[in-house]
């Protein structure tokens, strides 16, 4: 209606200024309305009156026909930087208010608005465009949808089991291309590996102590120094949380379960302990050089709830993870520690899609930015990102990535973000086979498959990226059996 208004009442603005021009509305001829009135006032001093100015704050542009927030030109005085402060663009298509930008110009806007209703898009008569900027490569399998310049292909490494193992997971990649995971050994036991791809993509893997005599041991978390964290059954068949350095694995709760799921370059790591009744609290500890163990530090729960769980810590000491509410219900959650793995603040609720009812958080990097997922009105999963102040108080999200093909997926969620912004996870059934599909996402929340120079990466899960924007996961092959992945990022001429 606010848009509808605004449409309709501009002629009418428009008339009372020039009745007013020509010795109307009581007025000698010449006079100017009179001072006060809204078209007496330009706040911006464009030469357009407040009144019948679309954007009456900003001097570069005035007309918005279609009322969607996006101008359909910018004066003729308006300079780049004034623009490029501004935030805005010209709208492709000024009398459709359900969408805005057109990369190729082709006429077929890149996507509709998320407010657009699909009684307003039929109205339009408009397709949403499967190719934004018409480089041949269509947006579900290119990284780079609105540049036609460079399209990101990947070569895909494999990244294989133990010796006489069946299966593979990747999580985590960090600044060297090594990755964490877990791998079946011959015994058919997991235990916890760490693979290395060199320049020329050729991997190595090194298998990670288990705690003696235990036998099972999984990798979750990776930092750029090279150590890694998860958890190993103990000698009273415990499964605790550990920390590898070089293949040797240090006890962080010695005698308690628990899982350390990611850690910094500080040697800080998080994850979870459990508390007397097994009820799973998000814990952090501190490992020194000498590998000395503070912690676990509590870093508690939401007033009312009984768990939760970190999953990720930056460099800076954000830690982002989920915990339940009072109501019952799993929110997404953020802590600061200090360098020493202390509590400074937290938990902080991020909360969820507006009629959803859970949420949670995975990955974050030092700008602020954290992603994961959140259940929508309809109670499915999308991907989503927040943004954060220093301390973890949520500033704006949670906010839906990528495009209308990406979500027509059932499930989808981020799993980790690099400090450019790229983000990758996972979107459910939005292969031609109807099967999950790794995603990245680039800094505009523009979504696209992986794609390796010959093949679609099939039934996938992304769970890893570096600022490289190498990224990791899994993947199954024609046995059904996983395999870990690193996909490397080929730009294409």
């Amino acid at each position: 209606m606010k848009r509808l208004m605004r449409h309709y009442l501009l002629p009418s603005a428009i008339l009372l200024l020039l009745l007013w021009g020509c010795g109307g509305g009581g007025g000698s001829e010449g006079s100017s309305p009179p001072s006060g009135t809204p078209l007496a006032v330009d706040t911006d001093g464009d030469g357009v009156p407040d009144g019948v100015d679309a954007f009456p704050t900003l001097k570069i542009a005035s007309v918005d026909t279609d009322g969607d927030g996006i101008p359909d030109a910018f004066h003729a005085g308006a300079t780049k930087a004034e623009i490029a402060a501004s935030g805005l663009f010209i709208d492709a298509f000024p009398t459709q208010k359900v969408a805005s930008v057109d990369t190729d110009g082709d006429g077929m806007p890149d996507a509709f608005h998320a407010d657009a209703t699909a009684a307003e898009i039929a109205a339009s008569g408009m397709t949403e465009d499967t190719d934004d900027d018409n480089d041949g490569v269509a947006d579900l399998r290119d990284s780079l949808p609105r540049d036609a310049g460079r399209f990101v292909s990947f070569a895909l490494v494999e990244l294989p089991p133990l010796p006489g193992g069946s299966f593979a997971l990747a999580e985590k990649i960090n600044a060297h291309d090594e990755v964490a995971g877990s791998s079946t050994d011959a015994a058919d036991v997991m235990q916890a590996v760490k693979w290395a791809v060199d320049a020329g993509n050729q991997v190595t893997q090194q298998a990670l102590s288990p705690l003696a005599p235990g036998k099972f041991c999984a990798a979750y978390g990776l930092n750029d120094t090279g150590d890694a964290v998860g958890q190993a059954e103990d000698a009273a068949g415990i499964r605790t949380a550990v920390l590898w350095r070089g293949t040797t694995p240090i006890q962080l709760s010695p005698g308690t379960a628990g899982a350390a799921n990611g850690v910094n370059g500080s040697g800080v790591a998080v994850g979870l302990t459990r508390d007397a009744a097994g009820r799973k609290r998000a814990a952090s500890w501190a490992v020194s050089t000498a590998g000395a163990v503070t912690g676990p530090v509590d870093l508690g729960i939401l007033a009312g709830g009984t768990f939760s769980i970190a999953h990720f810590i930056t460099a800076a000491g954000l830690v982002v993870g989920e915990a339940d509410d009072a109501a019952g219900l799993t929110h997404a959650v953020t802590w600061k520690l200090g360098a020493d793995g202390s509590l400074l603040n937290g938990p902080a609720d991020l909360g969820a899609l507006a009629g959803g009812t859970f949420s949670a958080a995975y990955g974050a990097n030092d700008t602020g930015m954290v992603v994961g997922e959140s259940k929508d009105a309809s109670q499915l999963r999308r991907a989503v990102s927040w943004q954060v102040a220093a301390d973890g108080a949520r500033l704006s999200g949670p906010t839906p990535l990528g495009t209308a093909a990406l979500n027509s997926g059932k499930n989808l969620a981020a799993f980790a973000v690099n400090a450019s912004g790229w983000i990758a996870g996972v979107s459910e059934k939005v292969t031609a086979q109807g099967l999950p599909a790794s995603v990245l996402w680039d800094p505009g929340f523009h979504g696209g498959t992986l794609y390796d120079a010959v093949n679609e990466i099939r039934s996938s899960e992304a769970r890893g990226i570096n600022q490289s924007g190498q990224i990791t996961g899994s993947f199954k092959t024609a046995d059904g059996n996983p395999r870990g992945f690193v996909a490397i990022q080929v730009f294409l001429p």
